[in-house]
């Protein structure tokens, strides 16, 4: 299987263009929500060219995430088309729109394994990666999502803002600060979630390798049946619980004693971003 061919950009355009053709067609929807869709369409074109220039094929994780994310945003389309733009498809739009974003991110950074050798080319798809990392979307999306984790706890807002920090600093293996501080959000956001007392009273069969018999995989199973908004949501959920365990073994990569690829932790944390922004507007939070 030829990995580079077959990721359907191509596609996630097309289908992107007619989620927002439709919800156009709503006088009272968002115009803002409409712009987001279309930056991000304009983005994908970018990561496209991107994905065609550099020889290299993406790794596996890359891969699943791509083609996760597109799938999403397919039957998202499809979703659309068959019920017609609504509120209720309306409040899912902002998941089509961080799935495009995650096809952005790992598109531009963990997909490859050595960038392009055409300095010409490099030199121009660095500019644009910059354009897409300091896009005010997605800086506003760190702040909805420190937003929900200041509900959770303080102490991992700060931990999230830290990780960023320690990425966008020169100093020496800040990317092992970075990652290691990601994890802990991740691993605590789903602690807090779902506690082990409330998933080992629900249907549950322990895992004898983990202690306690309660691992990750089960929270994040936990929280997709009985803290999604409702059967949409929890697909979505159920769809993104690879998505969680992959980052989190990508993050893992800070207790190891080598050396850090920092685009490769930098692509984890945009991965985490993604997954918890759409974690946090799929679940019902007490």
């Amino acid at each position: 299987m030829d990995k580079k061919k077959d990721i359907p950009y191509e596609k996630v355009i097309k289908d992107l263009t007619s989620i927002t053709d439709k919800f156009k067609e709503v006088s009272c929807f968002k115009k803002k929500e409409i712009e987001d869709i279309e930056q991000t369409r304009r983005q994908l074109d970018i990561v496209k060219d991107y994905w065609k220039a550099n020889p290299n094929p993406p790794s596996s994780l890359a891969y699943a995430t791509l083609t996760s994310a597109a799938s999403y945003i397919h039957e998202f389309k499809s979703y659309v088309n068959h019920i017609g733009p609504s509120e209720f498809t309306g409040s899912l739009l902002g998941t089509a729109i961080s799935s495009g974003d995650s096809i952005v991110a790992t598109g531009m950074t963990l997909s490859y394994i050595a960038p392009t050798n055409d300095e010409a080319v490099k030199k121009k798809l660095e500019v644009k990666f910059v354009e897409i990392k300091e896009a005010p979307r997605r800086k506003n999306r760190r702040k909805e999502i420190k937003r929900y984790l200041k509900k959770l706890s303080p102490h991992l807002a700060s931990a999230y803002e830290g990780a960023w920090e320690n990425l966008e600093t020169n100093f020496s293996d800040s990317e092992r600060g970075a990652a290691f501080l990601m994890r802990e959000v991740v691993s605590q956001v789903l602690d807090i979630l779902a506690p082990k007392e409330a998933i080992k009273t629900s249907d549950f069969i322990p895992d004898p390798t983990a202690k306690d018999g309660v691992t990750r995989k089960h929270r994040l199973e936990y929280i997709a049946t009985h803290k999604a908004k409702g059967s949409f949501s929890k697909e979505l959920l159920d769809r993104s619980i690879q998505g969680f365990l992959d980052t989190y073994e990508g993050l893992n990569d800070a207790h190891k004693r080598t050396f850090l690829d920092k685009s490769k932790i930098e692509s984890f944390l945009f991965q985490a971003d993604d997954l918890l922004h759409t974690l946090f507007n799929s679940v019902i939070i007490d």
